[in-house]
């Protein structure tokens, strides 16, 4: 598959571990178009380290980082520069590509004009938690789909469910459906909702493989958990059209051996506490 490929990659202080990133992207069996990383005013050495990468530097302030907006803003800053690209590859800071062909697979699939938006597998490491073991399991099968509106009776909200730790979208149909939202958090599923009861397709490539795992505090998880219930309570359609989370949160615990459930609702706790107290006070 043939095509204009961009990389966008939001930073903040990225750490060694970006530097296992860089490479890994260095080796795919591809080119790129163009690399560009949308900083928010790190203190560190990245963005000295990924001009040493060939990457173009955006820089934001830190209390302007918004989900939807600063990925968006790069990526109308790059289709300024060059109204040709055809696709962009969207990332985050702390994954790892498995293979060297990991990007050229997931390019692969928008052979399919059908397709608006694919993304790849997250696998986790010894350092992930039980719950994100799971949940990465759960969410990214061993088996390769097509999801389309047809299938929300059978997936649900995992209908719209895309990942921007590892996704790429077809430049034309991203425009067509406004971009990415206003929001911090799932911007992603938000836009890929869109895609989805407009009638286009999103793919999800199993063959195409990174390594993510960033294990979160009690403290993070509230957090999650808060940031969900304010992006329901703002796009109330994407439950109204796909189905409640709870319904997919009750697969997801099912899904583990039965000895590990109690060990599983445990973490998952602070997210649900913080979920369900946001919703409360907001209808307060």
């Amino acid at each position: 598959m043939n095509g204009k490929v961009v990389v966008i990659i939001p930073t903040y202080n990225a750490g060694l571990k970006f530097l296992d990133l860089l490479n890994s992207l260095d080796s795919q069996d591809m080119k790129f178009a163009q690399k560009v990383i949308i900083d928010s005013s790190s203190t560190d050495n990245t963005v000295a380290l990924v001009k040493d990468y060939g990457f173009e530097v955006l820089n934001i302030n830190k209390q302007d980082f918004n989900h939807g907006l600063s990925r968006d803003k790069a990526i109308k800053h790059v289709l300024a520069q060059d109204s040709s690209v055809e696709f962009v590859l969207i990332l985050t800071q702390d994954v790892v590509f498995e293979t060297s062909d990991s990007v050229s697979k997931l390019l692969a699939v928008f052979e399919n004009k059908e397709v608006s938006a694919g993304y790849g597998r997250q696998l986790t490491d010894n350092n992930s938690s039980l719950l994100e073991t799971a949940s990465r399991k759960f969410n990214y099968p061993e088996e390769s789909m097509i999801k389309t509106i047809n299938d929300i009776g059978c997936l649900g909200i995992y209908t719209a469910f895309l990942s921007d730790s590892f996704a790429m979208y077809r430049v034309s149909d991203y425009l067509a459906m406004g971009g990415f939202s206003d929001t911090n958090f799932a911007e992603d599923m938000l836009l890929a909702g869109k895609m989805i009861l407009d009638g286009r397709s999103i793919a999800y490539v199993s063959e195409a493989k990174v390594t993510h795992s960033h294990p979160y505090s009690i403290t993070s998880e509230y957090r999650r958990g808060v940031e969900i219930a304010k992006m329901h309570l703002a796009n109330s359609w994407i439950l109204e059209r796909f189905g409640t989370a709870e319904a997919r949160g009750n697969k997801l615990l099912f899904s583990v051996k039965f000895y590990l459930i109690p060990f599983l609702i445990l973490e998952a706790l602070p997210k649900y506490f913080g979920y369900k107290i946001t919703k409360i006070f907001n209808k307060k």
